[in-house]
């Protein structure tokens, strides 16, 4: 197994990503949220797809390892190539994000599903500067248990259909369980859990 997958296994949910509900989701988006403090969230990242085509969020696990969404870097046939990919760091608006990574390869959950195992690895083409955020292991039940106070940051969009933040925001929600029936909010539960303090 190798070691980054070690850690997804043990932590499950990217909880800070604060990605995008998926399209064609029967679930109600999480939407708004208040800016987050300049430097406040220095392993938080911006992924950049096919030159600003798309985004996603991430979360700085390791030097050079990014968390994100499975679903943010697959295509029908498999990964998107990784020049086809750059991770920001550094910034809480992503007009002013200059701190900026390649990607050298993507590792995509083996039984990936979408939204079943919905986390992906990215490695860096050098190490980033930033503390990482700890993976949160298995055996943390208290931290990522149904009901748990969680805080969600990303730069998604500030009412329901409207367009993505320039400015990182943040928002508190209660961590929901897998099974929790639509319509509900959407899940916080999907994937790897990053997290610092929660």
């Amino acid at each position: 197994m190798k070691p980054h997958w070690l850690a997804i296994s043990c932590g499950a949910l990217a909880l800070l990503v604060a990605a995008p509900a998926a399209v064609g989701s029967t679930v109600d988006p999480i939407v708004n949220g208040s800016p987050a403090s300049s430097g406040e969230y220095p392993a938080q990242g911006f992924l950049e797809i096919d030159e600003g085509a798309s985004f996603c969020g991430g979360t700085l696990v390791g030097s050079t390892w990014f968390l994100t969404a499975a679903h943010c870097v697959v295509e029908p046939g498999g990964p998107l190539a990784p020049e086809r990919l750059v991770v920001g760091l550094g910034h809480t608006n992503v007009n002013e994000i200059t701190d900026v990574y390649s990607v050298t390869s993507v590792d995509v959950h083996s039984s990936y599903s979408d939204p079943t195992n919905d986390v992906a690895m990215l490695r860096l083409g050098r190490a980033a500067p930033y503390q990482p955020l700890r993976v949160i292991g298995i055996g943390e039940t208290a931290l990522w248990a149904p009901g748990t106070p969680a805080r969600i940051i990303g730069w998604g969009t500030t009412s329901s259909g409207g367009s993505p933040s320039i400015d990182l925001l943040e928002a508190d929600a209660p961590v929901r369980s897998d099974e929790v029936p639509s319509p509900a909010p959407a899940p916080l539960s999907r994937g790897p859990i990053a997290g610092s303090g929660l």
